[in-house]
C-alpha cells in the first residue's frame, strides 16, 4: 500500500533528535550522493525545524508547520540511521538512477 504523498501522517510523533524519512525518498548533494532525509532540531509551539542534507551549508535551518512535515514524512527511521552518525547514502535507495 503506497501513501497519498499529500496527505499528513497525522498519528507520527515529532520528536527532536528523530530522522524521518520522506514518502518519496531521492538523492541530494554532488558527489557523495545522500538521501534527503530530515532531522528534526526544534519544536514550536505549531512548527518543527530540522536539519537535512538536502540543505547547502551555511543556510539556515527552514521552519515548517506540523502538517507540512508530516504531509512529507513517511516514517521515523532513527533507529535505521548508520552507527557512525551520518546521513545516509544515496546507495541505499532502491531504484535510484542518481544513486552513487
Amino acid at each position: 500500500m503506497s501513501t497519498n504523498p499529500d496527505t499528513p501522517v497525522p498519528d507520527l510523533p515529532l520528536i527532536v533528535g528523530h530522522i524521518y524519512e520522506a514518502k518519496r525518498p531521492s538523492s541530494v548533494g554532488g558527489v557523495f550522493r545522500l538521501v534527503n532525509d530530515r532531522e528534526i532540531v526544534w519544536i514550536g509551539a505549531d512548527e518543527v525545524q530540522y536539519d537535512s542534507p538536502s540543505i547547502p551549508a551555511g543556510h539556515r535551518l527552514p521552519r515548517v508547520s506540523f502538517a507540512d512535515f508530516r504531509r512529507w514524512a513517511g516514517r521515523d527511521i532513527t533507529s535505521e540511521m548508520p552507527s557512525d552518525g551520518n546521513w545516509r547514502s544515496a546507495g541505499t535507495l532502491r531504484g535510484d538512477r542518481n544513486a552513487a
